[in-house]
């Protein structure tokens, strides 16, 4: 589920299945997340498996995304 999968060109993408993995500005390696909204909530999913902990922000706002991905990478630093 987060190993990095590669495209039919065999280009390699930090995307396993349903998480991205290191790709937020500012957090440290090895990250794997996922987050989104919906109506009414806004929702992120951060796990570090190399130092065994994980990180979860939920919301019952929408359209903050960037806010609640901030709030999840400063709580893990």
């Amino acid at each position: 589920m987060t190993a990095p999968q590669r495209l039919a060109d065999g280009k390699e993408i930090p995307l396993g299945f349903g998480v991205a993995m290191g790709n937020v500005e500012g957090a440290r390696p090895g990250l794997v997340w996922n987050g989104g909204n919906r109506q009414g909530a806004t929702g992120v999913l951060y796990v570090h498996p190399a130092q065994r902990y994980a990180v979860v922000v939920l919301t019952n706002l929408e359209e903050i995304g960037s806010v609640v991905l901030g709030a999840a990478r400063d709580v893990t630093e």
